[in-house]
C-alpha cells in the first residue's frame, strides 16, 4: 500500500494536537456552564448553536475564496493560530459570555481552516485513497479528542472544579499545533490554475455539478436532527455523573479514532454511499437508546454506536464530495458541505435545547431518531453508477 504523502502526517499531527486542547474543554463547557455557572439548556443550545452558525455562514465563503486566489496554505496557519490563542480566555474571565466569545472566536478559526484544509488532503491523496487519506486524518483529529478529555479527567480528579486552569492549560499543545502549521507548503497540484483559463470556460468549471447538491441534502437532512455531543454529555450524565459523562465521551472519542481509518477504506473498496447508509444506522441506533434508556448499563451501547456511526459519515462524506468534484471547484464544495452541517446543527442545538426543557431529556433524541431516518432514505436516492463514475472522473480530472 502506498505511503501517505508527508503533508497528510502533518495536517494530522497539527489537528490532534488542535483536538487535544479543544476537546479538554468540549465535555466540561456545558457541565460548567449548566452545573457551574447555572446556565440554562437553552442558553446551552444559544452557544452551541450561534458558534455552529458563524462557521455555518463562513465555511463556504472561505472555501470558494481559497478556489479563486489558488492558495490554501495562509488560511489553514490562520485558522489554527486563532483557535489556539483564544480557548484560555474565559481562565481570564469566567463568566457565561466570555465562553461565549471564545467559543465564537474558536469557531471562526475553524471556518478559516476546514474547506481551504480539506482541499489540501484531497490535492495529495493517492490515486483510489482518497476514503483512506480522509479517514487517516479524522483518527488522527480524533485521537486527540481521545487525550483531551483524559487530560481533563484527570485535572479535574486531581484538582476538582478547577474549570479555569483547566481553560489556562489548553495553551500547550495549542502552541505546539500553531509552530506545526508554519511547516505546510503549498502543493504543486490540485490547485486552480488561472492563467490559462478563458473567462468561459473558468466559468464553466467553477460550477458545481447537481450531485453536489444531493450530497448536501443528505448532509442537511441528518445535521438537522442530531443534537450534538453537548447535549449527548448532558444525557449521558443522567445516567451517573460528571465523570461517567466525561469518561463516556472518551469512550466515544477512542471508538471514533478507532475506526475512521478503516470506514475510509471501506468506502473506498465498497463505494460511500454503503459507508454512509452503515453510519446513519449505527447513530440511528445510538439515539434509540438515548431516548429510551434509564441505567449506565446501557449506556456504552449509545456510545458505541455514535463512535462508529459518526466515523463512517464524516469520513465517506468528505471523500464523496472530494469524489464528484474537480480541484477548481473543491474547495467551494467542501465550503458548503461545512456550511450546511453547521447552519443545521445551528436549528439543531436551539431546538434540541427547546425540547429538552420543554418535553424532557428524551425527546431531542427521539427526534433526532426521525431525522435519521429522512436521511437513510436519501441516500437511496443516490445512484450506484454515479458514484463509482464521480470517482474516476474526478480522480482523472486532478
Amino acid at each position: 500500500m502506498q505511503r501517505l504523502p508527508n503533508l497528510v502526517w502533518l495536517l494530522g499531527w497539527i489537528s490532534l494536537c488542535t483536538d487535544f486542547a479543544s476537546e479538554m474543554l468540549y465535555p466540561v463547557v456545558p457541565l460548567f456552564l449548566v452545573h457551574g455557572l447555572g446556565a440554562s439548556p437553552v442558553v446551552l443550545g444559544i452557544i452551541e448553536g450561534s458558534s455552529e452558525a458563524l462557521v455555518g455562514l463562513l465555511k463556504g465563503v472561505i472555501g470558494r475564496w481559497s478556489d479563486r486566489v489558488g492558495r490554501r496554505r495562509e488560511f489553514v496557519i490562520a485558522g489554527y493560530t486563532l483557535s489556539g490563542l483564544v480557548k484560555p480566555i474565559p481562565a481570564v474571565l469566567p463568566v457565561w459570555w466570555s465562553v461565549f466569545g471564545g467559543k465564537l472566536l474558536d469557531r471562526l478559526g475553524k471556518a478559516l481552516r476546514t474547506a481551504p484544509r480539506d482541499a489540501l488532503l484531497a490535492a495529495v491523496a493517492p490515486e483510489g485513497q482518497r476514503g483512506r487519506v480522509f479517514g487517516f486524518h479524522r483518527s488522527m483529529d480524533t485521537w486527540g479528542a481521545v487525550l483531551g478529555p483524559l487530560a481533563a479527567l484527570g485535572w479535574l480528579g486531581w484538582m476538582p472544579g478547577a474549570y479555569r486552569e483547566l481553560f489556562a492549560l489548553t495553551l500547550v499543545p495549542s502552541v505546539v499545533a500553531i509552530v506545526l502549521s508554519w511547516r505546510i507548503r503549498e502543493p504543486r497540484v490540485g490547485t486552480p490554475s488561472r492563467a490559462s483559463a478563458t473567462p468561459e470556460r473558468s466559468a464553466t468549471r467553477m460550477r458545481l455539478p447537481g450531485s453536489v447538491y444531493r450530497a448536501l441534502l443528505f448532509w442537511g437532512a441528518f445535521a438537522i436532527g442530531f443534537p450534538g455531543m453537548a447535549f449527548v454529555v448532558l444525557r449521558l450524565r443522567e445516567f451517573g455523573n460528571d465523570l461517567f459523562a466525561l469518561g463516556a465521551y472518551t469512550g466515544y472519542n477512542l471508538l471514533y479514532a478507532v475506526a475512521a481509518a478503516p470506514m475510509g477504506r471501506l468506502s473506498d473498496r465498497f463505494g460511500r454511499r454503503a459507508v454512509l447508509q452503515l453510519g446513519v444506522l449505527l447513530c440511528a441506533v445510538a439515539c434509540a437508546v438515548l431516548a429510551i434508556g434509564r441505567s449506565a448499563v446501557i449506556a456504552p451501547l449509545a456510545v458505541v454506536g455514535l463512535g462508529v456511526g459518526m466515523a463512517a459519515l464524516e469520513t465517506a462524506s468528505r471523500a464523496w464530495i472530494a469524489d464528484i468534484t474537480t480541484a477548481e471547484v473543491r474547495g467551494t464544495a467542501l465550503g458548503l458541505y461545512a456550511t450546511v452541517g453547521s447552519i443545521a446543527a445551528f436549528g439543531a442545538a436551539l431546538w434540541a435545547g427547546w425540547l429538552w426543557e420543554h418535553f424532557g431529556a428524551a425527546a431531542p433524541f427521539l427526534w433526532a431518531l426521525g431525522c435519521s431516518g429522512c436521511a437513510f432514505a436519501l441516500l437511496w436516492r443516490v445512484p450506484p453508477a454515479e458514484e463509482s463514475h464521480a470517482q474516476g472522473i474526478a480522480q482523472a480530472r486532478d
